[in-house]
C-alpha cells in the first residue's frame, strides 16, 4: 500500500489564494508461478500470474480497482554457433483478452563478429494517470482505456573480445497501432490548436549504437542513438 499527500495551505507569502487538499491512497498485490526446464539443450521458461491494482481512495480521481492475469512463456533453440528464441504472452486487463508474441536470433559468423535481430507484436495497456487523470490547467486529457499495439523490428551486429562486447550496431522500426495519447478535452480559444494529434498511427525508425572497451585501469563505455 501506498499513501501520498499534497497540500497546498496558502500560509506562504505571495500565495494564490487557492486551498488544495488532495490525498490518494494505492494498493497493489498478487501473485507469480515460474517453471524453468530444460528439454535437451534447449531451455524453457513458464509462468502465470495474478495482480490486483487499485487507487483504492483518492480525492482527485476516486476509487478504481483493476485485476490483471496472465501466462506467459519463453523457448530456445540453441546450437553451437546459433540461438533462436520464440516468446508469447497473454494478458486479460481491462476487459480485454490480447496476446503478444516474439522471435529473437542470433548466428555467431566467428567468435568476435554476431549477427542478430527479433521481431515482435505487442499491446501495452493504459497506466491509471492514462486512463483518469486530467491536466486541468494544460485542458487536456488521456485519451480512453484500451490498449496500443506495437509492432517492432531490430537487427544488428555485435564485435566481441572474449565474449565481451565491445561494439553494439543495430537499426530498429516500430509501428505503434492506436497509441495511448493526449487530448484536447476543452478548446478555450478556437484558434488554438493542442500539441499532441490524434494518430491512428505512429511510424518511428533509427539506429542504436553502444560501445565498450578497457583503456588501461579504466573501462569506458559510450552509447548513441538517432531517431526519426
Amino acid at each position: 500500500t501506498n499513501f501520498r499527500e499534497y497540500r497546498d495551505e496558502e500560509n506562504r507569502p505571495n500565495s494564490n489564494g487557492i486551498y488544495i487538499k488532495e490525498d490518494t491512497r494505492s494498493q497493489w498485490y498478487g501473485a507469480k508461478v515460474t517453471q524453468h526446464f530444460m528439454i535437451g539443450d534447449n531451455p524453457i521458461d513458464l509462468g502465470a500470474e495474478v495482480q490486483s491494482r487499485g487507487v483504492i481512495a483518492s480525492d482527485v480521481i476516486g476509487r478504481h480497482v483493476r485485476n490483471l492475469s496472465s501466462i506467459y512463456g519463453k523457448i530456445e533453440f540453441t546450437s553451437t554457433r546459433s540461438i533462436f528464441a520464440v516468446h508469447g504472452r497473454f494478458d486479460n486487463y481491462l476487459g480485454e483478452n490480447k496476446p503478444s508474441l516474439g522471435v529473437d536470433t542470433k548466428f555467431n559468423l566467428t567468435e568476435w563478429f554476431v549477427l542478430f535481430g527479433g521481431y515482435s507484436l505487442s499491446h501495452r495497456f493504459p497506466t491509471f494517470l492514462e486512463t483518469h487523470w486530467k491536466f486541468d490547467s494544460l485542458n487536456y486529457s488521456w485519451m480512453g482505456s484500451y490498449p496500443e499495439k506495437n509492432n517492432f523490428v531490430e537487427v544488428g551486429v555485435r564485435i566481441l573480445e572474449n565474449q565481451r562486447q565491445l561494439l553494439s550496431i543495430s537499426y530498429f522500426y516500430r509501428i505503434t497501432v492506436d497509441p495511448l495519447d493526449i487530448g484536447f478535452y476543452e478548446r478555450i480559444l478556437s484558434s488554438y490548436n493542442p500539441p499532441y494529434g490524434f494518430y491512428e498511427e505512429i511510424i518511428q525508425d533509427g539506429m542504436k549504437m553502444d560501445a565498450s572497451f578497457h583503456l588501461g585501469s579504466f573501462s569506458i563505455e559510450g552509447n548513441f542513438q538517432y531517431l526519426k
